[in-house]
């Protein structure tokens, strides 16, 4: 995947710019998440595609690990745990070769897609989220 450096760059971004919106302190209203729910949700949602990447890779069908998944406990350390989760997903990702990106990674609801399309994936998955996180920051 020519592109992974541009790509994992773009999710190794994520958490600074998060960071920026919890400092702005806006809290989540109505159905919009705020910068720290916004955290727990990706925090949940890379645990959850790693998951399913390993299980791909070694061959094993991921079942239904649920979608990237809602909302954990929110708190003071939701962003933190993001920035640790995300280092781990990136490192992970870093670690793998070119045929292993290609991997086919099922997924019941998104379809059959091979680890790097799904990696891509995650940066528009961030974009929403931020963009969400920001919405509640500016009301």
């Amino acid at each position: 995947m020519q592109d992974l450096d541009s790509v994992l760059k773009s999710l190794g971004a994520t958490p600074t710019i998060l960071a920026a919106v919890v400092k702005a302190g806006a809290p989540p209203r109505g159905q919009e998440w705020g910068g720290l729910e916004v955290a727990s949700h990706l925090a949940i949602a890379d645990r959850r595609y790693q998951a399913r990447f390993v299980a791909a890779l070694e061959g094993r069908d991921p079942g239904d690990l649920g979608g990237p998944g809602g909302v954990g406990v929110v708190g003071e350390g939701s962003l933190s745990d993001f920035e640790d989760t995300r280092a781990r997903l990136i490192a992970f990702v870093r670690s793998l070769s070119p045929e292993q990106l290609e991997t086919m990674v099922p997924h019941p609801r998104l379809g059959d897609r091979t680890l790097g399309e799904y990696v891509r994936h995650l940066v528009y998955h961030d974009a929403d989220h931020l963009e969400q996180a920001a919405r509640a920051a500016t009301a």
